[in-house]
């Protein structure tokens, strides 16, 4: 290079994680080579600066890439967690609506439980009463008979008939005409 020349190209760096070690060694490799130590010393260098500003220019795009990723991330999440919030709270909106609905069907389900047994025993004591009346129908409507037949008998000797010499059997005309006649 003092001679005017210029430097064989060098590799791309490479090795384990890009970590310049290949590099390195081509470097030391190209100062054995040269001529001038001194000269070499500062190619070495040089090569090493180079090296270096590319390195520092993949990292920074790296991290940019990154930054970009972790911000996008951030927002995906920041989405997802506002949507599960608004999920969360209509579910539980949902939910207490759904027990205070629960609440008021059961009350009225213990209501209507309440009347039917109530009409249930009504109609029980409305059986029991119609099989009695049907059992004595028979002796109650001769009852009423006797009943209506003594009223009236009754009705007759308030309004003066006697009924003391009276021949049912026999002759029931001729006494009437005799009740007339008094």
């Amino acid at each position: 290079m003092s001679m005017g020349g210029t430097l064989a190209p060098t590799a791309a760096p490479g090795g384990i994680g890009n970590t310049g070690v290949v590099a390195l060694q081509d470097a030391f490799a190209f100062v054995q080579v040269s001529q001038h130590a001194s000269s070499g010393v500062i190619a070495m260098i040089d090569l090493l600066i180079k090296d270096m500003k590319k390195n520092i220019v993949e990292s920074q795009g790296e991290e940019k890439d990154a930054q970009s990723e972790y911000e996008h991330f951030m927002a995906e999440s920041s989405e997802k967690h506002a949507a599960a919030a608004k999920a969360v709270s209509a579910k539980e909106s949902a939910k207490a609506d759904s027990e205070a609905s629960l609440l008021k069907h059961n009350k009225e389900h213990k209501t209507a439980t309440a009347k039917a047994m109530a009409n249930a025993e009504y109609l029980q004591g409305l059986h029991t009463e119609c099989d009695w009346l049907l059992q004595n129908f028979d002796v109650r409507q001769q009852a009423r008979a006797s009943e209506v037949d003594s009223l009236k008998k009754a009705k007759a000797v308030l309004s003066g008939a006697d009924y003391s010499f009276l021949q049912v059997e026999s002759e029931p005309k001729r006494h009437l005409r005799s009740v007339r006649m008094h």
